[in-house]
Formats: structure tokens, C-alpha cells, sequence
């Protein structure tokens, strides 16, 4: 029988021998050749490339390196390519309204229907026609021009004007117009009251006479382009001439028939008062205010014929 322990160990011995050949083989194999192999791999190639991939990932190349050098000058190249962020940003909100309509502004070889299109997004109305134009507060009882307005929306329509616009233009231009009438009127105000006030002190108690006596002598002997001309003159010009007038109607017309005489005096139809109702009256006139209407020359007329007499006249 054999005996256990001798068999042991030769079994041990030759387990010995076989895991000793075999350790040794797998940790000359494993070790030398294996982990060898795999050490000399890692700490050749694999660590060698290894370190070397780890020191290229710390510098990576910068972004606009890598743009092609046709596209490197243009400014949204320039403007969102700072940084990744910029960039990834830039092209986010492009993906974003992509297949998004907007307004197309037309270009000089644009054709009619894309002038169209451009004209209908920015509230350009269809028609001339459709445009709406109301009174302003100061002038809110007069009555509009139709042939003025019709002008007016068409010139709006040609240009392109959207709606809301063409009304604040309309409504701004004719306030702008009473505005500057206003400072007009202001004016000759100031100037009636010191020609007045100079009168009162030259010819005392019969300056209303005096002034009367000058007025009908213009009336009476001046053409009507010759009485426009009379509102162009200078207070001093005018207290000179109405002086002279005076004289000439004191001194060479019998005062029966020229003071208080048939004729003589001021109608209701010619005092102050009449006048600058008359006045009032022709302001809220569209064509007052409307220097592109047809009868704006002709109010103007009536206004400078009007302003003649009330300077002529007690106010």
C-alpha cells in the first residue's frame, strides 16, 4: 500500500512540479509574457500612447482653427465663434427658426407680387381707399375735402405707408399746419394791438374816425391787389398812410358824405367782430390748414383779404 505520506508529497511533488511549472509558467507567461507583455504593452504602446494622448487632450485645438478659410472673414463668424458656447448657441437659435416665416424686405430687381407681399405684411392696406382719416380735436367740426383726402391716401398707397402710420401723418401734419396758423394769428394780434394802442395815443378820441375815414379811401380807390399788399406793411407804415388818408378826407370830401354820410362808417358786415367770425370760419376749413389742397390758395386769399380789413378796423 502506498504510503499517504510518501504518495503525498510525490503527489505534492509533483503537484509541486506541475503547479511550480505551471505557476512559473503562468507568472513567466502571465507575468513574463503575460503581465510582462501587458506591462511592457502598457508602459510601451498602450502607456506610451497613452501619455501621449493624455498631454494632446490637455491642449486641444482652439474653434477657429478649425473654420475653413473661406468663411473665417465673415462677421457671424466672427460674432459666434468666441467660444463652444457661442457657437452651439448661434447655431441653436438658427435650428430654432428654421421654417419660420418673416417679413422680406424687396430688393431693387424685386418683382410686383414680392413688393406686394412686403407691403401687405408691414399693414400696407389693398386699397388707396382703405385708408382712414379723421379730424383733429382742434378742427373736429370741419368738414374734410374729398378730393384732398383722396390725393393724400393715394400718394400714402404709392410709397407704401402701413395704415396706423398714414393716420398719425395725417393727423400730425394737419395739427402741425393749425399750429403754425396759430402763431400767425398770435402775431397779427399783438401787431392790431399796438397799432391801436399807437393810434389811441396820435389821434386821441377820433382815432376810430380817422381809421374809418383811411379805410374807406383804400376800399374805394385801391385795386384788390393793391389792398393785399396793405397787410404786408409795417404799424408805422400803416399809422403814416391812415394819417395821410385822414387829411386828405378832411381836407378835400364834404364830411356828409363821407363822415357818417350815405356810405360812410363801418357796416355790421365789416366790423371787427363780423371779420373775425369770418375768420373763425375759414380756419376750419380743410383747406386752411391743407397747403396741398386745390382751394388752399384761394382760403389763403380770403384770409389775407379778411386780415386786411380787420387791420383796418376798430377791433
Amino acid at each position: 500500500m502506498p504510503d499517504p505520506n510518501g504518495g503525498g508529497n510525490a503527489g505534492g511533488g509533483s503537484g509541486s512540479f506541475l503547479m511550480g511549472g505551471g505557476a512559473g509558467g503562468g507568472a513567466t507567461g502571465a507575468a513574463g509574457g503575460g503581465a510582462g507583455g501587458g506591462a511592457t504593452g502598457a508602459a510601451g504602446p498602450g502607456a506610451g500612447g497613452g501619455a501621449t494622448g493624455a498631454a494632446g487632450a490637455g491642449n486641444p485645438p482652439s474653434l477657429t482653427s478649425l473654420i475653413p478659410e473661406a468663411y473665417r472673414e465673415k462677421e457671424w463668424v466672427k460674432q459666434n465663434t468666441k467660444d463652444p458656447e457661442s457657437f452651439f448657441k448661434f447655431v441653436d437659435n438658427l435650428d430654432a427658426t428654421i421654417g419660420k416665416k418673416g417679413v422680406i424686405l424687396p430688393g431693387e430687381k424685386a418683382t410686383p407680387e414680392e413688393i406686394t407681399a412686403f407691403h401687405s405684411a408691414i399693414g400696407v392696406p389693398p386699397k388707396a381707399e382703405d385708408y382712414e382719416f379723421v379730424n383733429i380735436d382742434e378742427l373736429k367740426d370741419a368738414k374734410r375735402i374729398p378730393e384732398t383726402d383722396v390725393a393724400v391716401k393715394k400718394l400714402m398707397h404709392e410709397v407704401g405707408t402701413p395704415k396706423l402710420a398714414a393716420q398719425k401723418l395725417q393727423a400730425g401734419f394737419e395739427r402741425l399746419m393749425f399750429e403754425e396758423h396759430k402763431k400767425v394769428l398770435a402775431q397779427n394780434k399783438a401787431l392790431d394791438d399796438a397799432f391801436d394802442k399807437t393810434t389811441s395815443k396820435i389821434f386821441g378820441d377820433k382815432k376810430d374816425q380817422v381809421v374809418a375815414n383811411a379805410k374807406k379811401l383804400m376800399q374805394e380807390n385801391a385795386p384788390s391787389e393793391v389792398l393785399a399788399l396793405v397787410d404786408n406793411l409795417d404799424n408805422n407804415a400803416l399809422i403814416v398812410l391812415t394819417a395821410a388818408l385822414d387829411g386828405i378826407a378832411s381836407k378835400y370830401i364834404k364830411e356828409d358824405t363821407f363822415r357818417g354820410g350815405p356810405g360812410g362808417g363801418t357796416s355790421g358786415a365789416d366790423s371787427y367782430e363780423a371779420l373775425s367770425a369770418q375768420q373763425r370760419t375759414l380756419m376750419r376749413d380743410p383747406a386752411f390748414s391743407d397747403y396741398k389742397h386745390i382751394d388752399h390758395q384761394k382760403v389763403m386769399d380770403q384770409n389775407t383779404a379778411i386780415m386786411t380789413k380787420m387791420r383796418q378796423v376798430k377791433k
